[in-house]
């Protein structure tokens, strides 16, 4: 099975060594350097937005096969044994979203990964099926799409074949999922992308044939959030900060780890994180401090006045980003959280002097 992999460390070299550049650069006495052009965030009605709260959706699970849940592949926390935690369950996705619904999550974004894993398109009618239920009886999150973009595998966005693979991809997701379902922002579905690092090269032309497809396939323009590794046009991993890329937001990946960002139009969450026990990772590690580190950053999020905000994750065990029910835990991640958002929600940011 495809493993799953959220920074390679070639990347973090990279980055590492950028910033140190970048640091000497400022310092040599020559010559500042020409700023960015702004990012762009298309979102006219954003301050009318009702506060709306997102998290990651991890259903790649299967009990039977020990798919994902496989002790040597690092479980620092482990997920309840019943409902028996399998992406081909009805009741193991019902609970799910009614524990979502009692942390106060209004869009459960699963972790999609295109027709590369039997998983990821077979158990969305299951998760369609469990949310319909779920919502006769009463109320269960909307359905966004979170594009893991590690199946792009070195593509180049430019070009027309690739542009049209990651298309048919997303058109995969909203053809599974019922209109009814999709989360919607202004009545536009929602798209979350991950990091742009998976992609050999992207511009604006990328996010244009993918609003121009989707309108004309659903007749309605996609509302698309994009990480901020997207901000920029960037060819074989040099970036033009003077083409900005323009959707309707953008968010921080790694707020589990290293806490709230200002940078980005949605805020990021998360209780912490520990890949101590994943074979070949770094070993980066932020402990929860009995939920301490999660009450400071949500705190932060709510102070910043930003209206939408992205838990990471709800159920990523691996890492150890839960703040669904764990065995370690329980619900105290649920109960907490739902505290949390009921704060965020009535927030008012103080009067400008």
């Amino acid at each position: 099975m495809k493993r799953w992999i959220w920074i390679p460390v070639a990347v973090l070299a990279v980055l590492a060594v950028a910033g140190i550049v970048g640091e000497l650069a400022r310092d040599d006495g020559g010559p500042a350097p020409i700023p960015a052009a702004p990012t762009i965030n298309t979102d006219q009605a954003y301050e009318s937005h009702p506060r709306t709260v997102f998290t990651y959706f991890f259903y790649w699970y299967e009990a039977d096969t020990g798919a994902h849940l496989d002790q040597n592949s690092g479980l620092p926390v482990q997920l309840p044994p019943e409902p028996k935690p399998s992406w081909r369950s009805q009741d193991w996705f019902e609970q799910q979203l009614r524990d979502m619904s009692d942390a106060g999550i209004d869009v459960a974004l699963p972790v999609y990964w295109g027709d590369t894993e039997p998983w990821s398109v077979e158990a969305l009618p299951i998760l369609a099926a469990a949310k319909s239920k779920l919502d006769a009886e009463g109320s269960a999150p909307d359905i966004g799409l979170f594009f893991d973009t590690t199946i792009l595998d070195g593509r180049d966005l430019t070009l027309e074949a690739d542009r049209a693979y990651f298309y048919d991809a997303i058109r995969g997701f909203f053809d599974r999922i019922p209109r009814n379902q999709w989360a919607s922002l202004d009545g536009r579905p929602v798209i979350w992308l991950y990091f742009s690092f998976f992609v050999r090269a992207f511009d604006q032309s990328s996010f244009d044939y993918l609003y121009d497809r989707f309108e004309a396939d659903y007749d309605v323009r996609p509302y698309i959030v994009r990480e901020v590794s997207w901000d920029f046009a960037s060819r074989d991993g040099i970036v033009d900060e003077n083409r900005p890329i323009a959707s309707e937001a953008n968010y921080k990946w790694g707020a589990a780890l290293e806490g709230y960002f200002e940078r980005g139009s949605v805020a990021a969450v998360g209780p912490g994180f520990d890949e101590r026990e994943i074979p070949g990772r770094g070993g980066a590690h932020r402990p929860r401090e009995d939920g301490n580190w999660y009450y400071q950053n949500f705190g932060k999020a709510i102070a910043s006045g930003k209206r939408l905000l992205v838990i990471e994750t709800w159920n990523e065990i691996h890492e150890a980003s839960t703040i669904c029910e764990t065995v370690e835990h329980g619900r105290t991640y649920i109960d907490y959280t739902r505290r949390l958002v009921d704060e965020f929600r009535k927030y008012e940011p103080p009067a400008e002097p």
